[in-house]
């Protein structure tokens, strides 16, 4: 007979969970579009080499709305705008140097 062996997952991390913690609310997208016009778009590698958080972690907090959200860029295909990448660093830079 053939051996099944089971995959063992952890269980997703609560949008109230440690790792969201030190957001100031949702995340949600206040760019104009005199704003967007000189925002370059970002793919994820470059979301994550600028953030230093996993794929998994950005959706995860795109999903509660303490990330940015992606934008559709094509069929399959998902962007970021790099301005809100840009806000979100600097809010998580605020918020160490007042908690400092």
């Amino acid at each position: 007979s053939p051996h099944i062996r089971s995959v063992w997952r952890s269980k997703p991390k609560p949008c109230n969970s440690a790792a969201a913690l030190g957001t100031r609310g949702d995340m949600t997208s206040k760019l104009t579009m005199d704003a967007a016009a000189g925002a370059a778009l970002l793919r994820l590698p470059q979301v994550e080499a600028r953030t230093g958080l996993r794929r998994s972690e950005i959706y995860r907090r795109a999903q509660c709305g303490t990330f940015p959200k992606p934008i559709k860029i094509g069929k399959s295909a998902s962007a970021w705008v790099s301005t809100e990448i840009d806000g979100w660093i600097a809010e998580r830079v605020r918020d160490s140097r007042e908690a400092a």
